[in-house]
């Protein structure tokens, strides 16, 4: 990425890829202040889809992890183009690899085909991305870890979305409303610090919202589906709506939606007060 660090558009439109096992991008991925030890990403376009891993000791407590990974998903391609402002990606891609576009603090504009197919948005895909505004990708299944942390991020479809991963949207910015309707449960922190979410749309398949999954939002209604069976004490800490409840809860009962909550080290649904 050295080379494209001040390149603002790339188009890949007409890009035929040809997996050859060739590498395509390499970058120190993590860096540890104990014992020196840090880890570097290598990607092959390779139609084996598989990450290997090779450890050394540093000697001082550390380990020098050399992962390599081999895949068509073009994941590291543009880490870290903080100057990339427009991407045209190749036709029938149908997922963004991870860190594909890590800290891309510039980029505004991503052009696919259809971007129906694309189903699957992989680990900090989009971490860092502060300019980012529309991206529909209404095909969505799959959200990796931490692939929209600290982006911005005004208009993302998720109905479809059945797994997120670790922290998927941690301070994500500009997002106003999440449709969550296809989701079982919504894992600790998914949401926390995204100030500007709003509404939240929830499904009848839902049964988990973790622990913080929803801190710090400025959500102001939350109705729960009857099917919720744990919701975790932090899950909606510093949100307008837990603030409101606040006011008025009586005997440690919360309602929301079709449930009730009562708190404990978590909030549970309470016996019999399915409404």
């Amino acid at each position: 990425t050295g080379r494209l660090s001040e390149i603002e558009v790339v188009d890949l439109s007409d890009v035929t890829l040809v997996a050859d096992e060739g590498q395509y991008a390499s970058f120190q991925a993590a860096k540890s202040d104990v014992g020196m030890g840090k880890t570097t990403n290598t990607y092959f376009l390779s139609d084996r889809n598989e990450t290997v891993t090779d450890r050394e000791d540093t000697g001082l407590g550390g380990f020098y992890n050399d992962v390599k990974i081999y895949t068509t998903d073009l994941g590291g391609l543009l880490y870290g183009c903080t100057s990339l402002k427009k991407v045209l990606l190749p036709k029938g891609q149908k997922s963004i690899g991870d860190r594909m576009f890590t800290n891309c603090t510039a980029l505004e504009e991503l052009v696919l085909e259809d971007e129906s197919k694309v189903t699957a948005v992989k680990d900090e895909a989009f971490k860092g991305c502060a300019s980012l505004v529309n991206l529909r990708l209404s095909g969505l299944r799959t959200i990796g870890n931490n692939a929209f942390e600290g982006a911005q991020v005004s208009d993302i479809d998720l109905k479809n979305v059945t797994n997120f991963g670790e922290r998927p949207f941690f301070n994500t910015k500009g997002l106003s409303k999440a449709d969550l309707s296809s989701m079982t449960s919504v894992p600790d922190n998914a949401f926390s610090g995204c100030a500007d979410l709003k509404e939240v749309i929830w499904g009848d398949r839902l049964i988990n919202v973790g622990d913080g999954a929803f801190s710090g939002c400025g959500i102001e209604t939350v109705a729960l589906p009857a099917t919720v069976r744990r919701v975790y004490a932090n899950a909606c800490d510093g949100t307008p709506w837990l603030e409101e409840q606040r006011k008025t809860v009586t005997e440690g009962i919360i309602y929301a939606g079709k449930v009730a909550l009562q708190f404990a080290p978590k909030w549970e649904v309470a016996e019999n007060t399915t409404l």
